[in-house]
């Protein structure tokens, strides 16, 4: 059985992989281009994952 990995986290998702917080996250966001979340379909914000 294979398994496939998500592209895309929500912003609690992606602090909790790191073992950062959310703050901490947000703060990346403002000051790192690379680490802007895309918004989705419905308007919340999601990071994408290395390709």
């Amino acid at each position: 059985m294979t398994t496939h990995a998500k592209q895309y986290y929500s912003i609690g998702e992606a602090a909790r992989k790191l073992g950062i917080t959310i703050s901490a996250l947000r703060f990346w966001e403002r000051h790192f281009p690379m680490f802007r979340p895309m918004p989705t379909a419905k308007g919340m914000a999601a990071i994408r994952t290395p390709t």
